[in-house]
């Protein structure tokens, strides 16, 4: 995994740097959402899976004023519940790319606005030391949460999600998300 987090390195240092040109040049507001925290198995998925810890990150482009477009990654990490699995030691790992829309309230105080989101998911699921992988499929997630200002080019970003990818063949993965973000506006 720190081999994937190098990569990304080079794009969001390239963002950064051309963040002040769209003050410059009426291009739409850009801000990059680093992220953090637990998830919970829900469904069938939850059967033999326990709480899991996730990190992931969003670049937000503002189309209006109550509108902006998402795009990010995430990678989540369940251990196998020992009770039900009978295994010792393994995981479950999650890792995709999201991307939609993010509807924001007005604020309610000066600091505080609140938000949703709707996206969809492009998600893949592998069991750790087995190297057995399954395909990436297509789900949605849904979400909602608060942009807390703590700055002019920052804010913390507290959101609840819901995530479900559906397999044909197998359990559906779903799962309840509670993280916190730090919100860089550019």
């Amino acid at each position: 995994m720190n081999g994937r987090i190098v990569r990304w390195i080079p794009i969001v240092l390239a963002m950064a740097a051309a963040a002040p040109l769209s003050a410059q040049t009426g291009l739409p507001p850009l801000s990059i959402d680093l992220r953090g925290g637990l998830s919970l198995p829900v469904s069938d998925f939850s059967r033999s899976l326990t709480l899991g810890y996730g990190l992931g990150g969003d670049v937000i482009v503002g189309v209006t004023q109550s509108l902006s477009a998402y795009g990010g990654y995430r990678y989540i990490s369940f251990d196998f519940d020992k009770n039900r699995v009978g295994a010792e030691e393994g995981s479950y790992n999650v890792q995709g790319f999201d991307a939609g829309l993010r509807f924001g309230a007005p604020s309610l105080r000066s600091a505080i606005s609140p938000y949703l989101r709707l996206g969809g998911v492009y998600y893949k699921g592998a069991v750790s030391g087995l190297g057995e992988a399954d395909k990436q499929r297509l789900g949605y997630q849904l979400g909602g949460g608060f942009d807390y200002s703590v700055g002019p080019r920052a804010s913390l970003t507290p959101e609840l999600s819901y995530t479900t990818v559906s397999y044909p063949d197998r359990l559906n993965m779903s799962f309840v998300t509670l993280d916190f973000g730090l919100r860089l506006h550019m």
